[in-house]
């Protein structure tokens, strides 16, 4: 995996678990869960980095895109996001792919692939 500085902000990935189960997957420490209009997210912190495991919840969470980023909007140091990659590949959970959703309008965004773990 690429350790210099590649602008790797998200992960995302397609799981029929509960935000809650994946939080503890990951070993997150809970903060808040709460849905609004179409999403669903939960806010909880690993060592020192306060992460949202955030997706729509109508489709299925199955057929929709989970994504986990920094509350900082921050870049994702590669150890970080290795250690949860792997998690979440340990767990059958695959592919994980790495980079950034760019936002456009409203729920509109690009995503920017730059790594991907099969």
């Amino acid at each position: 995996m690429n350790q210099a500085s590649d602008g790797i902000t998200d992960l995302w990935f397609r799981t029929e678990l509960e935000l809650v189960e994946i939080a503890r997957l990951l070993d997150l420490y809970v903060l808040e869960r709460d849905a609004e209009n179409e999403w669903e997210w939960l806010l909880g912190r690993l060592d020192s980095t306060e992460l949202d495991l955030t997706r729509r919840y109508d489709p299925p969470p199955v057929e929709s895109v989970t994504r986990l980023f920094r509350v900082d909007n921050g870049e994702f140091e590669a150890e970080l996001r290795a250690r949860l990659a792997e998690r979440l590949v340990r767990a059958g959970i695959r592919p994980v792919t790495m980079g950034r959703w760019e936002y456009l309008e409203v729920d509109d965004f690009r995503l920017v692939e730059v790594w991907r773990v099969d």
